[in-house]
């Protein structure tokens, strides 16, 4: 997606691109969200449609801001056609849920102070022994607010 914005000339979109890499480099697998496989019912006409979903849970600890930027990042696929092609299955649909994993991990040591709810630091600092586990970085790191995506249409649109 950097390649692709450079290249169209959009520096906004580089610059969010080149942040969301450098968020994902910091987080790593640790700290992603905990999936579980669902299903949904809808009724269609009559018909109850059963679909196969994958539930995104929340991480307690993690800033708000990354749930919008990570949706963000799952949409992507659906608007950027020149990279991601709509070969093979369909992905199936990620739903994000207000619900909390059953287990709860720890958040990744080493991460910016910002990276964390700001709820979940000040409830460990009832606990400093806690806090200091993080070993959190004393690098600052602004995070941006992420609050759409583009619909399909009006990216083709504006041309």
């Amino acid at each position: 997606m950097i390649k692709v914005m450079r290249q169209s000339g959009d520096k906004d979109g580089e610059e969010m691109w080149k942040y969301v890499l450098h968020c994902l480099g910091k987080l790593q697998h640790e700290g992603m969200s905990d999936e579980e496989d669902s299903a949904q019912t809808a009724n269609i006409e009559g018909h109850q449609i059963v679909t196969q979903i994958r539930k995104v849970l929340q991480l307690p600890w993690r800033h708000p801001s990354f749930r919008n930027l990570f949706k963000m990042v799952d949409e992507t696929r659906e608007v950027e056609a020149t990279i991601f092609s709509h070969r093979g299955r369909p992905p199936m649909s990620r739903v994000r849920v207000d619900e909390k994993p059953s287990q709860i991990r720890s958040p990744p040591k080493h991460l910016p102070q910002s990276f964390f709810n700001q709820q979940y630091l000040q409830d460990l600092s009832k606990y400093p022994w806690q806090l200091d586990e993080l070993k959190m970085s004393s690098t600052d790191f602004p995070l941006r607010e992420i609050n759409f995506l583009p619909d399909f249409e009006e990216t083709e649109g504006s041309g």
